[in-house]
């Protein structure tokens, strides 16, 4: 989260992102692997976080713990953004990022295409 904060404060959304999506795909594996550390995700992120990337990284966290069957850290719960939040990608209009947004994203209001939430 620290990474995160610092790359946001820089104003660098697309590394910013990366390392929110790095986050994910950390706590994917952990879940996958090492179960027994998944405890390690229940500590709230640090206050100065800007709301929109502790809200997404609330939302990945949340989405992991589920698809694994685990329940979500309580941290992660009822956070929602006050306004939309649409992360911009090449070749889409808003309205159909907004089309290709996960329930589990939209429900937050965060707008970001299925394919944005792919890594390798």
């Amino acid at each position: 989260m620290e990474s995160i904060r610092r790359a946001d404060s820089k104003s660098d959304d697309d590394w910013t992102y990366a390392l929110a999506l790095e986050a994910r795909d950390r706590l994917r594996d952990t879940l996958r692997r090492h179960r027994s550390l998944a405890a390690t995700w229940e500590i709230q992120p640090p206050a100065s976080v800007a709301d929109r990337w502790r809200t997404l990284v609330a939302a990945f966290v949340s989405h992991e713990f589920t698809w694994f069957g685990l329940p979500a850290p309580p941290w992660t719960e009822g956070l929602s953004l006050a306004t939309e939040w649409v992360l911009d990608t090449p070749r889409l209009s808003e309205s159909e990022i907004k089309r290709q947004t996960p329930d589990w994203l939209a429900e937050r209001n965060i707008f970001i295409a299925e394919k944005d939430l792919v890594t390798l």
